[in-house]
């Protein structure tokens, strides 16, 4: 990311990323530490799957078994899987992190977007906090209230963005068709901005956009601000981006079909990346999303098919595959 910020003048960040990123990850951070923190015999070394398992017993409801739990799992796994470790020790390593990362956000390079004051707010509001507030009631509370002036006193603009979203085919849609009428009835800015904090996650794409000044550029993997950029009349440069990729020329098998009765097909990966794969095979892999898994660094990488390029010369093509686990 350093590396692709350092061909701009200026680099910033919107601040419902930084509040979506301490709910989120240090939300999820704080659970396990917490979790850590209740487990018998805290000082006693075991492998790190037997403490994990324990811990996803006494996670909040909502996490086990979302994506964020998933990652989560298999990055410690990866870290603490060859030695025995104590819960203590896991708990005093999370803290470290998390300290680290409090730090560490909003630092790209040799900018701090806190003391270059690019981090744009356009989104606080007491309603992130309390459900029974009344102050985003007042006309006059735009000062105060940056969620106030950027959604109700700007409301077409803030409608016709969940509108774009709510035909798109992403996540949210789903959530979004449902609250657009209701959004479009409200008749009073609580009303209107309590459906918004209500439903953060759903909402979250249409106020980082709204966050972005005109005329920045905005680097991102989501689809939802391509679409954005694309039906909006906004002065805003939207630029995806991914991944670094390392270039590597290994031979791989590739496992399609159902698990019943698979497939393996010789392919060779030519680039990788954490989460990417790209692979080069002369036999068909599937469609689109189709599931796969390829062996790789002696283990299957799971994933889906995330994009097909057109046939080489020599008849083959490139699958680039998204690893969602390994095993």
């Amino acid at each position: 990311m350093a590396s692709l910020c350092e061909r701009f003048n200026q680099v910033g960040t919107s601040a419902f990323v930084e509040a979506e990123f301490n709910a989120l990850i240090f939300g999820f951070m704080k659970a396990v530490v917490t979790a850590l923190a209740r487990l018998p015999n805290r000082d006693r070394e075991q492998a790190f799957s037997e403490i994990w398992n324990e811990v996803l017993d006494l996670l909040p409801a909502y996490y086990p078994g979302k994506s964020l739990t998933q990652r989560f799992s298999h990055a410690l796994a990866d870290r603490f899987r060859e030695t025995p470790v104590s819960p203590r020790y896991i708990e005093n390593t999370l803290q470290a992190q998390m300290r680290l990362l409090k730090g560490r956000f909003g630092v790209i390079g040799r900018r701090n977007m806190r003391s270059l004051g690019t981090v744009f707010d356009r989104t606080s509001c007491c309603l992130w906090q309390s459900s029974t507030s009344s102050r985003c009631e007042r006309e006059d509370v735009e000062g105060e209230c940056r969620l106030h002036g950027n959604c109700w006193r700007e409301r077409s603009a803030c409608e016709a963005a969940v509108q774009c979203l709510a035909q798109a085919p992403v996540e949210e849609k789903e959530i979004l068709s449902k609250r657009l009428p209701q959004l479009m009835s409200a008749t009073d800015p609580f009303e209107f901005l309590k459906i918004i904090t209500h439903h953060p996650n759903a909402f979250g794409d249409v106020l980082i956009f709204s966050e972005v000044p005109e005329r920045w550029s905005l680097l991102t993997k989501d689809y939802s601000f391509f679409r954005l950029h694309k039906e909006l009349d906004r002065p805003v440069e939207v630029l995806k981006v991914r991944l670094p990729r390392t270039r590597v020329q290994q031979h791989c098998q590739v496992r399609i079909g159902k698990e019943s009765s698979p497939m393996i097909v010789e392919g060779m990966i030519e680039n990788a990346s954490p989460r990417d794969l790209g692979v080069r095979t002369t036999q068909p892999l599937g469609r689109k999303n189709a599931p796969v898994a390829v062996h790789h660094d002696g283990r299957w990488c799971i994933g889906r098919i995330a994009r097909i390029e057109d046939p080489a010369a020599d008849g083959s093509r490139m699958y680039g595959i998204r690893v969602t686990r390994y095993e």
